[in-house]
Protein backbone atom coordinates (compact mmCIF):
# COMPACT_ATOMS: atom_id res chain seq x y z
CA UNK A 1 0.00 0.00 0.00
CA UNK A 2 1.53 3.52 -0.84
CA UNK A 3 2.74 5.68 1.70
CA UNK A 4 2.11 8.59 -0.54
CA UNK A 5 0.62 11.59 1.59
CA UNK A 6 -3.10 12.38 0.99
CA UNK A 7 -5.69 15.38 1.71
CA UNK A 8 -7.72 15.32 5.20
CA UNK A 9 -10.39 12.76 5.87
CA UNK A 10 -8.67 10.80 2.61
CA UNK A 11 -6.89 7.20 3.41
CA UNK A 12 -5.74 4.18 1.12
CA UNK A 13 -7.48 0.86 0.64
CA UNK A 14 -6.20 -1.68 -1.15
CA UNK A 15 -9.39 -2.74 -4.11
CA UNK A 16 -9.98 -6.40 -2.33
CA UNK A 17 -10.82 -4.50 0.51
CA UNK A 18 -13.65 -2.23 -0.71
CA UNK A 19 -14.83 -4.42 -3.44
CA UNK A 20 -15.82 -7.91 -4.89
CA UNK A 21 -13.43 -9.13 -7.58
CA UNK A 22 -14.81 -11.66 -9.92
CA UNK A 23 -14.04 -13.29 -13.56
CA UNK A 24 -16.21 -14.40 -16.24
CA UNK A 25 -17.68 -17.88 -17.28
CA UNK A 26 -16.48 -19.42 -20.46
CA UNK A 27 -18.73 -18.12 -23.79
CA UNK A 28 -21.75 -20.30 -24.24
CA UNK A 29 -20.88 -22.47 -28.17
CA UNK A 30 -24.12 -23.45 -29.21
CA UNK A 31 -26.53 -21.18 -31.00
CA UNK A 32 -29.51 -22.37 -29.01
CA UNK A 33 -27.82 -20.21 -26.43
CA UNK A 34 -28.18 -16.78 -27.62
CA UNK A 35 -30.97 -14.50 -28.22
CA UNK A 36 -30.68 -11.33 -29.77
CA UNK A 37 -33.64 -10.01 -27.04
CA UNK A 38 -32.17 -12.08 -24.02
CA UNK A 39 -29.74 -11.09 -20.68
CA UNK A 40 -26.83 -9.08 -22.55
CA UNK A 41 -23.06 -10.98 -22.92
CA UNK A 42 -20.15 -9.14 -22.65
CA UNK A 43 -16.96 -9.79 -24.76
CA UNK A 44 -13.70 -9.14 -24.75
CA UNK A 45 -14.78 -6.92 -28.16
CA UNK A 46 -17.87 -5.57 -26.97
CA UNK A 47 -15.19 -3.39 -24.80
CA UNK A 48 -12.66 -2.44 -28.05
CA UNK A 49 -16.13 -1.61 -29.76
CA UNK A 50 -16.85 0.78 -26.87
CA UNK A 51 -13.99 2.96 -28.05
CA UNK A 52 -13.03 4.22 -24.71
CA UNK A 53 -16.22 5.38 -23.10
CA UNK A 54 -16.91 5.42 -19.40
CA UNK A 55 -19.98 3.20 -19.79
CA UNK A 56 -20.79 -0.35 -21.95
CA UNK A 57 -24.13 0.66 -23.48
CA UNK A 58 -24.87 -2.13 -25.54
CA UNK A 59 -22.96 -5.27 -26.22
CA UNK A 60 -22.97 -8.14 -29.69
CA UNK A 61 -24.35 -11.13 -27.78
CA UNK A 62 -27.53 -11.56 -25.88
CA UNK A 63 -28.21 -15.07 -23.64
CA UNK A 64 -31.47 -17.22 -24.39
CA UNK A 65 -33.52 -18.64 -21.29
CA UNK A 66 -31.54 -22.14 -21.65
CA UNK A 67 -27.85 -20.47 -21.22
CA UNK A 68 -29.62 -18.75 -18.24
CA UNK A 69 -30.75 -22.63 -16.96
CA UNK A 70 -28.32 -24.14 -17.74
CA UNK A 71 -25.05 -23.05 -17.75
CA UNK A 72 -22.68 -22.10 -14.90
CA UNK A 73 -22.66 -18.16 -16.21
CA UNK A 74 -21.44 -15.34 -13.98
CA UNK A 75 -23.71 -12.43 -13.73
CA UNK A 76 -22.09 -8.98 -13.21
CA UNK A 77 -24.66 -6.28 -11.57
CA UNK A 78 -25.18 -2.72 -12.64
CA UNK A 79 -21.94 -0.42 -12.28
CA UNK A 80 -19.61 -3.00 -11.90
CA UNK A 81 -16.15 -1.86 -13.84
CA UNK A 82 -14.86 -4.32 -16.48
CA UNK A 83 -11.42 -5.27 -18.22
CA UNK A 84 -9.74 -7.65 -19.78
CA UNK A 85 -7.96 -10.49 -17.32
CA UNK A 86 -5.74 -12.38 -20.36
CA UNK A 87 -4.43 -12.32 -23.67
CA UNK A 88 -2.99 -9.60 -25.29
CA UNK A 89 -6.31 -7.57 -24.85
CA UNK A 90 -4.81 -6.66 -21.52
CA UNK A 91 -2.48 -4.50 -23.09
CA UNK A 92 -5.37 -2.40 -24.26
CA UNK A 93 -6.21 -1.24 -21.34
CA UNK A 94 -9.79 -1.08 -21.81
CA UNK A 95 -12.10 -0.44 -19.08
CA UNK A 96 -15.83 0.47 -18.89
CA UNK A 97 -18.82 0.35 -15.88
CA UNK A 98 -21.76 -1.89 -16.98
CA UNK A 99 -24.85 0.34 -17.52
CA UNK A 100 -27.13 -2.76 -17.42
CA UNK A 101 -27.06 -6.41 -15.43
CA UNK A 102 -24.98 -8.58 -17.80
CA UNK A 103 -23.34 -12.35 -17.58
CA UNK A 104 -19.65 -11.80 -18.95
CA UNK A 105 -17.16 -14.12 -20.52
CA UNK A 106 -14.41 -15.68 -18.47
CA UNK A 107 -11.47 -13.41 -20.09
CA UNK A 108 -12.85 -10.26 -18.29
CA UNK A 109 -12.54 -9.51 -15.17
CA UNK A 110 -15.17 -7.25 -12.88
CA UNK A 111 -14.90 -4.83 -9.88
CA UNK A 112 -18.21 -4.80 -8.22
CA UNK A 113 -17.49 -1.95 -5.66
CA UNK A 114 -18.33 -1.53 -2.04
CA UNK A 115 -20.85 1.02 -0.44
CA UNK A 116 -17.26 2.52 0.45
CA UNK A 117 -16.21 2.90 -3.22
CA UNK A 118 -17.90 4.68 -5.69
CA UNK A 119 -17.83 3.11 -9.07
CA UNK A 120 -17.20 6.14 -11.29
CA UNK A 121 -14.23 6.97 -8.99
CA UNK A 122 -13.00 2.99 -8.95
CA UNK A 123 -13.20 3.20 -12.98
CA UNK A 124 -10.52 6.39 -13.33
CA UNK A 125 -8.36 4.96 -10.72
CA UNK A 126 -8.02 1.55 -12.84
CA UNK A 127 -7.97 3.56 -15.93
CA UNK A 128 -4.71 4.83 -15.44
CA UNK A 129 -3.07 1.24 -14.06
CA UNK A 130 -1.09 -0.31 -16.75
CA UNK A 131 -2.66 -4.01 -16.36
CA UNK A 132 0.36 -5.67 -18.00
CA UNK A 133 2.57 -4.62 -14.80
CA UNK A 134 0.82 -6.85 -12.77
CA UNK A 135 1.07 -10.32 -14.41
CA UNK A 136 4.04 -12.37 -14.37
CA UNK A 137 4.05 -13.26 -18.09
CA UNK A 138 4.62 -10.53 -20.48
CA UNK A 139 4.49 -12.88 -23.41
CA UNK A 140 0.85 -13.92 -22.49
CA UNK A 141 -0.72 -11.65 -19.82
CA UNK A 142 -2.73 -13.02 -17.24
CA UNK A 143 -4.24 -11.26 -14.08
CA UNK A 144 -5.12 -12.96 -11.24
CA UNK A 145 -8.15 -11.50 -8.73
CA UNK A 146 -4.85 -11.38 -6.03
CA UNK A 147 -3.45 -9.53 -8.29
CA UNK A 148 -6.20 -6.98 -8.69
CA UNK A 149 -7.06 -6.93 -4.86
CA UNK A 150 -3.66 -5.93 -4.04
CA UNK A 151 -4.16 -2.60 -5.97
CA UNK A 152 -4.01 0.40 -3.54
CA UNK A 153 -5.95 3.35 -4.00
CA UNK A 154 -6.60 6.65 -2.26
CA UNK A 155 -10.33 6.71 -0.65
CA UNK A 156 -12.09 10.63 0.30
CA UNK A 157 -15.48 9.81 1.85
CA UNK A 158 -17.63 8.82 -0.99
CA UNK A 159 -19.73 11.84 -1.01
CA UNK A 160 -16.08 13.65 -2.37
CA UNK A 161 -15.64 10.67 -4.78
CA UNK A 162 -18.66 11.16 -6.49
CA UNK A 163 -18.39 15.28 -6.28
CA UNK A 164 -14.23 14.80 -7.88
CA UNK A 165 -15.58 12.49 -10.59
CA UNK A 166 -18.96 14.43 -11.46
CA UNK A 167 -16.04 16.96 -12.37
CA UNK A 168 -13.93 14.76 -13.96
CA UNK A 169 -16.88 13.51 -16.37
CA UNK A 170 -17.09 17.27 -17.61
CA UNK A 171 -13.33 17.86 -18.03
CA UNK A 172 -12.75 14.35 -19.36
CA UNK A 173 -15.77 14.66 -22.00
CA UNK A 174 -14.72 17.76 -22.89
CA UNK A 175 -10.81 16.02 -23.67
CA UNK A 176 -12.32 13.28 -25.12
CA UNK A 177 -14.35 15.45 -27.51
CA UNK A 178 -10.58 16.60 -28.32
CA UNK A 179 -9.23 13.42 -29.29
CA UNK A 180 -12.51 12.24 -31.05
CA UNK A 181 -12.63 15.46 -33.27
CA UNK A 182 -9.06 15.22 -34.44
CA UNK A 183 -9.24 11.67 -35.14
CA UNK A 184 -12.59 12.73 -37.35
CA UNK A 185 -10.11 14.97 -38.97
CA UNK A 186 -7.39 12.30 -39.53
CA UNK A 187 -10.77 9.98 -41.11
CA UNK A 188 -11.70 12.95 -43.21
CA UNK A 189 -8.32 13.73 -44.54
CA UNK A 190 -7.79 10.06 -45.76
CA UNK A 191 -11.15 9.86 -46.93
CA UNK A 192 -10.40 13.34 -49.29
CA UNK A 193 -7.41 11.80 -50.73
CA UNK A 194 -8.69 8.75 -51.53
CA UNK A 195 -11.49 10.69 -53.08
CA UNK A 196 -8.91 12.91 -55.29
CA UNK A 197 -6.63 9.40 -56.58
CA UNK A 198 -10.38 8.00 -57.53
CA UNK A 199 -11.24 11.18 -59.40
CA UNK A 200 -7.93 10.89 -61.27
CA UNK A 201 -8.42 7.16 -62.34
CA UNK A 202 -11.92 7.73 -63.33
CA UNK A 203 -11.09 10.40 -65.79
CA UNK A 204 -7.89 8.42 -66.97
CA UNK A 205 -10.65 5.60 -67.82
CA UNK A 206 -12.77 7.58 -69.47
CA UNK A 207 -9.84 9.07 -71.76
CA UNK A 208 -7.72 6.22 -72.22
CA UNK A 209 -7.76 2.96 -73.21
CA UNK A 210 -7.27 0.03 -71.01
CA UNK A 211 -4.99 -3.01 -70.47
CA UNK A 212 -3.99 -5.34 -67.59
CA UNK A 213 -1.43 -5.98 -65.95
CA UNK A 214 -0.27 -8.62 -67.65
CA UNK A 215 0.43 -6.37 -69.75
CA UNK A 216 2.01 -4.42 -68.21
CA UNK A 217 4.96 -7.25 -67.18
CA UNK A 218 8.08 -8.07 -68.69
CA UNK A 219 7.33 -11.82 -67.06
CA UNK A 220 4.76 -13.36 -65.39
CA UNK A 221 3.73 -12.74 -61.62
CA UNK A 222 5.71 -14.47 -59.37
CA UNK A 223 4.82 -16.04 -55.87
CA UNK A 224 7.69 -15.78 -52.83
CA UNK A 225 9.67 -17.94 -51.53
CA UNK A 226 8.71 -20.23 -48.42
CA UNK A 227 11.80 -20.38 -46.08
CA UNK A 228 12.54 -19.81 -42.85
CA UNK A 229 13.72 -16.35 -41.93
CA UNK A 230 15.44 -14.91 -38.28
CA UNK A 231 16.77 -10.86 -37.41
CA UNK A 232 20.41 -11.84 -39.03
CA UNK A 233 20.88 -12.70 -42.38
CA UNK A 234 22.72 -10.43 -45.82
CA UNK A 235 19.39 -10.76 -47.76
CA UNK A 236 15.91 -8.63 -46.30
CA UNK A 237 13.00 -11.24 -46.43
CA UNK A 238 9.53 -9.14 -46.59
CA UNK A 239 6.48 -10.32 -45.71
CA UNK A 240 2.97 -8.81 -45.66
CA UNK A 241 3.48 -7.14 -42.65
CA UNK A 242 6.27 -5.03 -44.70
CA UNK A 243 3.70 -4.00 -47.36
CA UNK A 244 1.30 -0.74 -46.27
CA UNK A 245 -0.52 0.82 -49.03
CA UNK A 246 2.04 2.60 -51.76
CA UNK A 247 4.96 1.86 -49.06
CA UNK A 248 6.88 -1.03 -47.66
CA UNK A 249 8.37 -0.61 -44.05
CA UNK A 250 10.99 -2.13 -42.95
CA UNK A 251 9.70 -2.25 -39.23
CA UNK A 252 10.08 -6.07 -38.32
CA UNK A 253 12.06 -6.99 -40.91
CA UNK A 254 13.73 -10.10 -41.30
CA UNK A 255 16.37 -11.72 -43.00
CA UNK A 256 17.66 -15.01 -44.63
CA UNK A 257 20.96 -15.84 -45.86
CA UNK A 258 22.30 -14.81 -49.61
CA UNK A 259 22.91 -18.86 -50.33
CA UNK A 260 19.49 -19.05 -49.62
CA UNK A 261 18.38 -17.48 -52.62
CA UNK A 262 17.88 -17.93 -56.11
CA UNK A 263 18.94 -14.96 -58.11
CA UNK A 264 15.61 -14.78 -60.11
CA UNK A 265 13.78 -14.07 -56.63
CA UNK A 266 15.96 -10.53 -55.92
CA UNK A 267 14.03 -7.82 -56.00
CA UNK A 268 15.07 -5.05 -58.22
CA UNK A 269 14.08 -1.61 -58.14
CA UNK A 270 10.65 -0.30 -59.38
CA UNK A 271 9.04 -4.08 -58.59
CA UNK A 272 5.62 -4.20 -57.25
CA UNK A 273 4.52 -6.38 -54.49
CA UNK A 274 1.36 -7.51 -53.44
CA UNK A 275 -0.01 -8.92 -50.45
CA UNK A 276 -2.24 -11.73 -51.79
CA UNK A 277 -3.45 -13.65 -48.87
CA UNK A 278 -5.10 -12.34 -45.55
CA UNK A 279 -7.80 -11.26 -44.16
CA UNK A 280 -10.28 -9.67 -46.26
CA UNK A 281 -9.52 -6.44 -45.45
CA UNK A 282 -5.76 -6.60 -45.35
CA UNK A 283 -5.08 -8.80 -48.56
CA UNK A 284 -4.60 -6.13 -51.68
CA UNK A 285 -2.06 -4.44 -49.88
CA UNK A 286 0.29 -3.00 -52.85
CA UNK A 287 3.71 -1.38 -52.42
CA UNK A 288 6.79 -0.50 -55.25
CA UNK A 289 9.95 -1.61 -54.26
CA UNK A 290 12.65 1.15 -54.37
CA UNK A 291 14.94 0.58 -51.26
CA UNK A 292 18.72 0.30 -51.88
CA UNK A 293 18.63 -3.11 -50.46
CA UNK A 294 19.53 -6.33 -51.23
CA UNK A 295 16.02 -8.36 -50.54
CA UNK A 296 13.61 -11.32 -51.54
CA UNK A 297 10.30 -12.00 -50.73
CA UNK A 298 7.70 -14.42 -48.57
CA UNK A 299 5.29 -16.55 -50.47
CA UNK A 300 2.32 -14.34 -49.13
CA UNK A 301 3.22 -12.15 -52.05
CA UNK A 302 3.54 -11.56 -55.82
CA UNK A 303 5.88 -9.89 -57.37
CA UNK A 304 4.69 -7.87 -60.47
CA UNK A 305 7.82 -7.10 -62.99
CA UNK A 306 6.74 -3.66 -64.78
CA UNK A 307 8.11 -2.88 -68.08
CA UNK A 308 9.60 0.46 -66.77
CA UNK A 309 10.02 2.10 -70.44
CA UNK A 310 6.15 2.16 -71.07
CA UNK A 311 4.73 1.78 -67.52
CA UNK A 312 5.31 3.88 -64.05
CA UNK A 313 4.98 1.28 -60.94
CA UNK A 314 4.16 3.81 -59.21
CA UNK A 315 1.16 4.88 -61.12
CA UNK A 316 0.36 0.74 -61.41
CA UNK A 317 0.53 0.63 -57.63
CA UNK A 318 -1.30 3.63 -57.08
CA UNK A 319 -4.25 2.28 -59.09
CA UNK A 320 -4.75 -1.48 -57.18
CA UNK A 321 -5.37 0.22 -53.87
CA UNK A 322 -7.80 2.58 -55.53
CA UNK A 323 -11.44 2.00 -55.29
CA UNK A 324 -11.23 0.42 -58.87
CA UNK A 325 -8.20 -1.93 -58.09
CA UNK A 326 -9.86 -2.92 -54.59
CA UNK A 327 -13.41 -3.24 -56.77
CA UNK A 328 -11.68 -5.85 -58.89
CA UNK A 329 -9.77 -7.75 -55.79
CA UNK A 330 -13.05 -8.22 -53.98
CA UNK A 331 -14.95 -10.43 -56.43
CA UNK A 332 -11.73 -12.32 -57.74
CA UNK A 333 -10.08 -12.95 -54.12
CA UNK A 334 -11.25 -16.95 -53.00
CA UNK A 335 -12.22 -17.79 -49.78
CA UNK A 336 -11.39 -20.01 -46.93
CA UNK A 337 -11.79 -20.09 -43.28
CA UNK A 338 -10.80 -16.68 -41.67
CA UNK A 339 -9.11 -15.65 -44.86
CA UNK A 340 -8.80 -14.64 -48.40
CA UNK A 341 -6.62 -15.55 -51.63
CA UNK A 342 -5.82 -13.73 -55.05
CA UNK A 343 -4.24 -15.38 -57.58
CA UNK A 344 -1.26 -14.43 -59.50
CA UNK A 345 -3.19 -15.21 -62.61
CA UNK A 346 -6.50 -13.30 -61.51
CA UNK A 347 -4.27 -10.39 -60.61
CA UNK A 348 -2.99 -9.98 -63.95
CA UNK A 349 -6.09 -9.87 -65.29
CA UNK A 350 -6.89 -6.95 -63.49
CA UNK A 351 -7.84 -4.15 -65.92
CA UNK A 352 -5.77 -0.64 -65.95
CA UNK A 353 -6.60 2.86 -67.59
CA UNK A 354 -2.96 3.00 -69.78
CA UNK A 355 -2.00 6.68 -70.69
CA UNK A 356 0.93 7.75 -72.50
CA UNK A 357 4.45 7.35 -69.48
CA UNK A 358 4.62 10.71 -69.67
CA UNK A 359 1.31 11.53 -68.34
CA UNK A 360 1.63 8.91 -65.52
CA UNK A 361 4.62 10.73 -64.28
CA UNK A 362 2.71 14.04 -64.04
CA UNK A 363 0.28 11.73 -61.73
CA UNK A 364 2.39 10.17 -59.87
CA UNK A 365 4.06 13.84 -59.07
CA UNK A 366 0.51 15.30 -58.63
CA UNK A 367 -0.44 12.09 -55.93
CA UNK A 368 3.20 12.71 -53.68
CA UNK A 369 2.27 16.29 -53.49
CA UNK A 370 -0.83 15.68 -51.95
CA UNK A 371 0.43 13.05 -49.76
CA UNK A 372 3.31 15.04 -48.51
CA UNK A 373 1.13 17.31 -47.55
CA UNK A 374 -1.29 15.06 -45.82
CA UNK A 375 1.82 13.98 -44.01
CA UNK A 376 2.29 17.25 -42.57
CA UNK A 377 -1.24 17.74 -41.74
CA UNK A 378 -1.48 14.65 -40.04
CA UNK A 379 1.95 15.34 -38.26
CA UNK A 380 0.51 18.30 -37.14
CA UNK A 381 -3.20 16.31 -35.89
CA UNK A 382 -0.81 14.01 -34.30
CA UNK A 383 0.66 15.76 -31.99
CA UNK A 384 -2.31 17.30 -31.19
CA UNK A 385 -3.40 14.09 -30.27
CA UNK A 386 -0.90 13.46 -28.04
CA UNK A 387 -1.08 17.05 -26.03
CA UNK A 388 -5.13 15.85 -25.60
CA UNK A 389 -4.31 12.29 -24.30
CA UNK A 390 -1.40 14.19 -22.19
CA UNK A 391 -4.27 16.27 -20.48
CA UNK A 392 -6.95 13.90 -19.68
CA UNK A 393 -3.35 12.02 -17.93
CA UNK A 394 -3.10 15.25 -15.81
CA UNK A 395 -7.32 15.20 -14.80
CA UNK A 396 -6.23 12.03 -13.40
CA UNK A 397 -3.69 12.60 -11.66
CA UNK A 398 -5.34 16.12 -10.48
CA UNK A 399 -8.55 13.79 -9.35
CA UNK A 400 -6.40 11.35 -7.03
CA UNK A 401 -4.17 13.87 -5.44
CA UNK A 402 -7.20 16.36 -4.29
CA UNK A 403 -6.92 19.17 -6.73
CA UNK A 404 -10.23 18.58 -8.54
Amino acid sequence: MSDAPLPNGWHWATLGEVSRIFAGSTAPQDKKYFSAAGPRFVRVSDLSLNNGQKFLAKTTSGLSEAAINELNLVRAPQDTVIFPKSGAAVATNNRAILNFDAFIVSHLMGVKTNPELDASWCYYYLSQIDMTKLGSNPAYPSLTQEDVAKISLPLPPVEEQRRIANRHDILFERAARMVTELAAECSQLEALLSALVYQNFDHLSQNFPSSTLHDACVSRPQYGLSLRSSKNGDVAFLKMFNIEPNATSLAKLDHIQNEQVPVEFLLDDGDILFNRTNSAELVGKTAVWDRNARATFASYLIRLKIDRSMFNSYFLSEFINSAFGREFIEKTMGRAIGQVNVKASSLAKMPAPIPPLAIQNEFVERIRSVRALAKDIQRVLAGRRLEAHALRSSLLCAAFSGQL
